[in-house]
This record gives C-alpha cells, sequence and structure tokens, in this order.
C-alpha cells in the first residue's frame, strides 16, 4: 500500500474510535493508544514513514489543539493572557492616544524616553 492511503486508512480508524469512545467510558487518548498498539501487534498496515514535517504539520496541531480545548484551565489562563495584553496596549496607547494631554508637549516623545 502507498503511504497515503495507510494515512488514510490510519485516519478513519481514529475516526471509528471516536465514535465508540462516546459509547464508551473510556477516555479518547487511552482507546487510542489500545487501538494503536493492537494494530501494531497485528502488523494490519505497514509503518509509513514519518518525517518531521509530516508530525509537525500534520498531528501535532490537530493533537495540541484537542488537548488545549479540552483544558478548561488553559482556555481561562489564555483569556487572561489576552485582557492582560490589552490591558498593557490600552497603557502604551494612552498618552499617545490624546488620554492626558502629552501629544500637546511637542517634547512629547523626549519625555517618554
Amino acid at each position: 500500500m502507498e503511504a497515503e492511503t495507510i494515512l488514510i486508512l490510519l485516519f478513519v480508524v481514529a475516526t471509528a474510535v471516536a465514535i465508540a469512545v462516546q459509547r464508551l467510558a473510556v477516555p479518547y487518548t487511552v482507546a487510542l493508544v489500545v487501538t494503536g498498539l493492537g494494530l501494531g501487534l497485528l502488523h494490519a498496515f505497514q509503518a509509513p514513514h514519518l518525517t518531521k514535517a509530516l508530525l509537525f504539520n500534520v498531528f501535532l496541531p490537530g493533537l495540541l489543539f484537542e488537548a488545549a480545548v479540552g483544558d478548561r484551565q488553559f482556555f481561562l489562563l489564555t483569556l487572561e493572557f489576552l485582557g492582560l495584553g490589552l490591558g498593557d496596549f490600552q497603557q502604551f496607547l494612552g498618552p499617545h492616544a490624546g488620554g492626558d494631554g502629552v501629544e500637546d508637549d511637542p517634547n512629547a516623545l523626549d519625555k517618554l524616553v
């Protein structure tokens, strides 16, 4: 079999595992590991040639996204970080955006530095 066919079949297996996990009380990652071990022991597929580009561009983004979306604390920390960043940006723009009259002074930039 070609590498593309093998990868498509593995994605189909992963999708089937995701559907089956919804009916069982087993975490998705555990079911994927058990399924992968089973397929490996049975030599059901020829192992595809994995490259760094394939791992970083195809598999890693999906795993990171699934882990980040599933973790509520990570989501809240991201919102907090964005809020702090916007507050800092607003503080940076405050003197330049007409907040306190600094722009009326011709030497305002010299005072900021």
